[in-house]
């Protein structure tokens, strides 16, 4: 596959190996910048699309083979994934051509709208499972990987079904360089724990 030079995605954050952010060990990819800015979003911090670490898609596939035998898949959230659709797209065609690992990718966007973008189609060759929606508040009930009862799962391959999202914790405490963090759908019920 020829890679496209100059093409960067914004960068929050890479977590090496993460149990509640899709199924199985999976290394997890939150993008910068997000126009949707949901009220109540766990992950205000990466709303910003001025700030970020600018990697290009051969950059992160770099990372990602390097952990390859380790996991079973990569989960992509942000920020809004669908933000960058140019340099994701990219990314998830460097994954599908080099590696068997499976994607679950969060967006806020809704199906339809994904199909207005024109890029349902063309996720559906590189993903095996998109959880779509906007997070509302309103709706909040952090279960299967999503935030709020209001978003879909829109699965495109039989590698994942509902009951195996069920499976994964809401949240967990890793330790990244040191630091403790808190991550998955619903950190703040961890986080509570030190309030």
């Amino acid at each position: 596959m020829k890679l496209t030079r100059g093409i960067n995605l914004r960068i929050h954050q890479i977590i090496e190996r993460t149990r509640a952010n899709g199924p199985g060990v999976r290394l997890a990819i939150w993008v910068q910048g997000c126009t949707r800015n949901c009220p109540g979003c766990s992950n205000p911090e990466t709303h910003d699309a001025s700030i970020g670490e600018k990697m290009q898609p051969a950059e992160l596939l770099s990372i990602i083979l390097e952990s390859e035998k380790e996991i079973e898949g990569i989960s992509i959230s942000g920020g809004e994934p669908l933000d960058q659709s140019e340099e994701l797209l990219e990314l998830l065609k460097c994954i599908k051509d080099k590696t068997q690992l499976s994607v679950v990718m969060w967006t806020g966007y809704t199906r339809t709208e994904i199909e207005e973008m024109l890029l349902l189609e063309k996720l559906s060759k590189l993903v095996d499972l998109i959880i779509v929606g906007p997070y509302i508040e309103k709706f909040h009930k952090p279960e299967g990987l999503r935030g709020s009862s209001n978003q879909e799962y829109i699965f495109f391959t039989k590698k994942y079904f509902e009951q195996d999202l069920l499976k994964v914790p809401n949240a967990e405490i890793i330790f990244v360089e040191g630091e403790m963090q808190i991550t998955g759908i619903n950190p703040e019920q961890i986080k509570s724990w030190f309030k």
